[in-house]
């Protein structure tokens, strides 16, 4: 769902001149095939049973929660596969790497230390992974419930997707009790927001907000946090005074559109990641099987994916099957775990973005139809033009003020300004054949 580890330096497409055509969120299979199993081997040859969440460590091995193999499997940058903990058999015993066992685990994430923190859906236990793969239970009694205590006295109910903050504590999505749990570094767990038991939707503060089966929940720089609030269809926002509020979506309607929060339809929203370079949202779309994001003035783009089937390609020309994990990995690529298609896919290069501002200000774009030139004017130092279509698809980028569109159909566009100093804007583009 999210990992710890980012770039610090500039995101920007590897297009090195004018008429260059530089495609983003293009999306390639890692490992896996579409039918189910349990095998270990290279890339397609392995085998997974409904991959459920990623983390990346700090070499960019990736570790997924192979949830009906009911085991933790490790892919390295090379595409290997094996099985890093668990029996393949539903259990609830701790122990080093194969002899430990777990049932239906769900999220995963790794602290500072480099452990992997587990939740064990079904057990209803975090568990904890040492980097030499010995599990132990973290937290949680094994009961269900909501007992706010520490290790293993407190008790869960359905925990599901997880982040971590800087100082290792761990914030949890509980779908089966509607609310979002703390453990700190000491296994102490408290509630943080939702009232226990009860769904619905409900903006408040803290333990009087309502949920409906929260799914994911990330950080943003600011210490926000942000929950995919599954069968509300939304994406909700806890400050750091926990007041509950929301993002983008329509409470309790489900659909497919694109738009400011109050025309976006979302549908079973199950992952979310936050780009801190860029301050938007992606997330899961389970309903919809695709990838989508949201800027900070809460509009809703697309980004990859099209329809229930499996096909390699770029933003809406791929293909997934009920994805449910979107993370970064170390390069700042995606990571998706494609649960029905039981692959673990990539996006590279995912760099087409909308962003919440005003329309040009400090520049202009001529022609403007356009037919086969674009020119942009500014006195700003240019580091790069994006142009993108109504999707939020990127189509076009290049780094001179100059730009051969011929390429492009008849149609509405719009194009992005990036400027050396890291500011930004954007205008509409029409092109004309």
């Amino acid at each position: 769902m999210k990992t710890k580890i980012y770039s610090k330096s500039i995101c920007l497409l590897m297009a090195v001149f004018a008429t260059s055509v530089a495609f983003g969120q293009t999306v390639t299979t890692v490992a896996g095939k579409n039918i189910s199993g349990f095998k270990n081997g290279q890339d397609t040859a392995a085998r997974f049973n409904r991959p459920h969440d990623a983390a990346v460590n700090a070499v960019g091995d990736i570790y997924i929660t192979d949830q009906l193999n009911h085991c933790i499997r490790k892919v390295t940058p090379s595409g290997l596969v094996s099985t890093f903990a668990g029996s393949g058999a539903a259990g609830n015993i701790d122990g080093a790497d194969i002899s430990a066992s777990f049932n239906n685990p769900t999220g995963v994430i790794f602290d500072s230390k480099g452990n992997l923190f587990v939740s064990d859906y079904t057990n209803q236990k975090i568990r904890k992974i040492t980097p030499a793969g010995v599990v132990s239970t973290f937290a949680g009694s094994g009961q269900i419930g909501n007992n706010n205590a520490t290790g293993v006295l407190a008790t869960f109910n359905g925990p599901v997707g997880m982040c971590i903050d800087g100082d290792d504590n761990i914030f949890l999505a509980e779908q089966g009790g509607h609310v979002i749990r703390k453990i700190t570094k000491d296994a102490i767990v408290t509630t943080v927001a939702g009232k226990y038991g009860t769904f619905g939707y409900g903006d408040a503060k803290g333990t009087k907000a309502i949920f409906d089966g929260p799914y994911d929940v990330c950080l943003d720089p600011k210490g926000n946090l942000y929950v995919a609030d599954q069968n509300n269809h939304v994406i909700r926002k806890i400050d750091t005074a926990l007041n509950v509020s929301l993002v983008a979506g329509t409470p309790g309607n489900q659909g497919t559109s694109n738009g400011n929060i109050f025309n976006a339809r979302l549908s079973l929203p199950l992952s979310v990641a936050y780009d801190q370079f860029k301050d938007l949202i992606y997330f899961v779309d389970y309903g919809n099987n695709r990838i989508r994001y949201i800027d900070t003035a809460g509009i809703v783009y697309a980004f990859a994916g099209s329809n229930q089937t499996y096909a390699d390609g770029v933003g809406s020309a791929a293909a997934f099957k009920r994805p449910t994990a979107i993370i970064f990995d170390k390069n700042r690529n995606f990571i998706v775990a494609d649960h029905e298609n039981h692959f673990i896919r990539k996006i590279s290069n995912p760099t087409a973005s909308i962003f919440s501002i005003s329309q040009f200000a400090d520049a202009t774009i001529f022609p403007n139809p356009a037919v086969n030139t674009l020119s942009i004017s500014t006195k700003n130092t240019l580091q790069e033009v994006q142009v993108l279509d109504m999707l939020g698809m990127l189509v076009l980028s290049g780094t001179s003020k100059t730009m051969d569109v011929s390429s492009l159909p008849t149609g509405n566009y719009i194009v992005v300004a990036l400027y050396s100093d890291h500011s930004m804007e954007r205008g509409k583009l029409q092109i004309l054949k």
